[in-house]
């Protein structure tokens, strides 16, 4: 219980909280047009013979989903960074002393000016891995029901190497990291 009220606390403390879900919205608006545009220049233009549209549409959607996770996680150590700073700031008085103004403009700037590399390494592990997730999630869920299955125990020992290994790399495609990073500035792996 004492966990909610000051994650509430938290939240009602610092108001640029509620200014996040406003900045991603904006962020998202904006790299969806640009996304379009380039689409739409890409489709109207005159395309030569030798060349086809199709080559570029691969990497231009895998780079546009990359982008949009590295804003994801952005987003996620905005919010860590300024926790960790309203955790830290002492009370006094039955209040928070000396609580941070601008707190989203000085966490964007703390990730942009040190940690942008973490975030990109981030994001992309987490875009590599999701379409591992799904195949994990097909083959884990009957090999862990329980049930006594030839099927099953088969593939769960033949799953077993790359199960784990998705296990192991899911720590740092997952929000831990950022906590540690934005605590301590350590590296991301």
């Amino acid at each position: 219980m004492g966990c909610v009220q000051a994650t509430c606390e938290c939240i009602f403390d610092e108001p640029s909280f509620f200014v996040m879900p406003l900045l991603s919205l904006i962020f998202k608006i904006l790299f969806g047009w640009v996304v379009f545009s380039c689409l739409r220049v890409q489709f109207l233009s005159q395309v030569s013979p030798k060349q086809d549209i199709s080559d570029c549409c691969l990497p231009f959607a895998l780079m546009s989903l990359w982008l949009l996770k590295v804003r994801r996680h952005v987003d996620t150590y905005v919010c860590v960074w300024i926790t960790q700073f309203w955790y830290f700031t002492p009370y006094v008085d039955g209040g928070k002393q000396n609580k941070l103004s601008a707190a989203v403009w000085k966490a964007h700037y703390n990730v942009c000016r040190y940690h942008l590399g973490t975030v990109a390494l981030g994001a992309l592990l987490h875009t590599l891995l999701e379409p591992w997730r799904l195949v994990v999630m097909v083959f884990a869920a009957p090999a862990s029901d329980g049930q006594q299955n030839v099927v099953a125990d088969c593939m769960r020992q033949c799953c077993c190497c790359c199960i784990g290994c998705y296990r192991f790399l899911r720590v740092y495609a997952s929000s831990m990291p950022y906590m540690d990073v934005a605590l301590s500035s350590s590296n991301f792996c």
